[in-house]
């Protein structure tokens, strides 16, 4: 009966975690989709806006939902780690393709929720004929989705520093990487050309 009774406790308190970190990622989405909506709002596609901005209404009802009824977490043990890890990635699909299914962008559920997993995993699939066609907002909201994936993965360098990058992969120190000079390079600075 005390074996029944600590594992309910552990259950108990893995769903706690789950939900509020999952509740904060949420949130998170919540306000990326926000700056899609700000971009739609730029290039006067007003319905589109209001579309993405339903999506961010819920994604945030969702989320701060989910932080509501859990705590905050002291710390993550492995298995909480994983089960939160794991489950980010699908509440980042399904959240993810709200801006498609309610602006009517992508009426299909199973191609909204295919083009969102393929943005937050990068893989560049897409369901779409020609993206190009497709609303400013609902495409900045696409490109977003695969900059969010490559920040999940911690590969961000590239978008706010271009240029050589001092890795163990690419055997150059910080050095060697500054001062790596390529043609065409007029101020210098690595991964500026012409």
């Amino acid at each position: 009966m005390a074996v029944r009774g600590r594992a309910g406790r552990s259950g108990r308190k893995l769903l706690n975690t789950v939900g509020f970190v999952l509740g904060s990622v949420l949130m998170f989405v919540a306000v990326a989709m926000l700056t899609a909506s700000l971009v739609a709002l730029a290039y006067r596609e007003t319905d589109i806006a209001v579309g993405i901005a339903v999506s961010a209404g819920i994604t945030t009802l969702s989320g701060s939902a989910m932080r509501r009824f859990a705590r905050r977490p002291r710390a993550l043990t492995l298995k909480e780690g994983f089960a939160t890890v794991g489950l980010s990635w699908g509440v980042f699909a399904l959240f993810g393709a709200l801006p498609y299914l309610v602006t009517g962008s992508i009426p299909s559920i199973t191609d909204a929720v295919f083009e969102s997993v393929s943005g937050f995993t990068t893989t560049g699939f897409s369901t779409l004929v020609d993206p190009s066609a497709m609303p400013f907002g609902i495409l900045f909201w696409r490109g977003l989705t695969n900059w969010l994936g490559l920040a999940e993965h911690g590969i961000l360098v590239s978008s706010v520093a271009p240029g050589e990058v001092a890795t163990p992969m690419t055997d150059m120190d910080e050095a060697q990487a500054f001062a790596e000079q390529r043609p065409g390079n007029p101020l210098g600075r690595p991964g500026h050309v012409n």
